[in-house]
């Protein structure tokens, strides 16, 4: 049913921004790619709600992701936020539009293998140039996921003595870096060898 809700809610926000321009609840436009991202991941949704809003230039910048303090307001980052949250924000977008991209690439290789499996056979390629293929862009993935752990590291050497000590972060930070750390994970996970997300079939 994702699926379905994701389409609505594009609708939605389309007339939204077509009637009133810019949105000012974008931190629920966000929330939202990233539930459309995590059902691309489990292989229950297509990432449709994303990817038409980056095809359109939509998507929230990491800035506007952050929730407001009090309603009625836009983001706010007080004083002691000011040296974690531009970088933080910014690294937790680049590790969903990262997810993004490792989903949409199993999506294309389960749909590959189904349409080798049952598709018309005199049009199939050779099995070793298949698998060559299957596989580079398998390390592509992993390669770009190396990478962002490198960014995380070098923006934020001090991650792990943040994590030993939650009380030497401002609150909203030290929450901020735990989900940017679950988001990490669970994007590691997904790429595992023998992963749901590469190697089940399309929902």
């Amino acid at each position: 049913m994702w699926q379905h809700h994701g389409d609505q809610l594009l609708r939605i926000i389309t007339l939204r921004r077509q009637a009133h321009g810019p949105e000012p609840y974008d931190f629920i436009v966000w929330s939202v790619c990233c539930i459309d991202i995590y059902a691309l991941l489990s292989v229950s949704g297509q990432a449709t709600f994303v990817e038409v809003l980056l095809k359109q230039n939509m998507l929230p910048s990491p800035e506007r992701c952050l929730s407001p303090v009090f309603q009625g307001q836009g983001p706010i980052i007080y004083p002691e936020e000011q040296r974690f949250f531009p970088a933080l924000l910014k690294l937790h977008q680049e590790v969903l539009l990262l997810a993004l991209r490792v989903g949409q690439e199993a999506r294309d290789l389960r749909v590959e293998s189904t349409q080798r499996q049952y598709g018309p056979k005199d049009i199939m390629i050779p099995e070793s140039a298949f698998l060559i293929n299957r596989r580079a862009r398998t390390r592509n993935v992993h390669n770009l996921l190396e990478y962002s752990r490198l960014a995380w590291r070098t923006q934020f050497p001090d991650y792990w003595t943040w994590l030993r000590s939650p009380g030497s972060l401002p609150s909203r930070v030290f929450s901020w870096v735990n989900h940017v750390r679950v988001s990490f994970q669970n994007l590691a996970s997904c790429t595992d060898n023998g992963s749901r997300t590469f190697y089940s079939e399309p929902a």
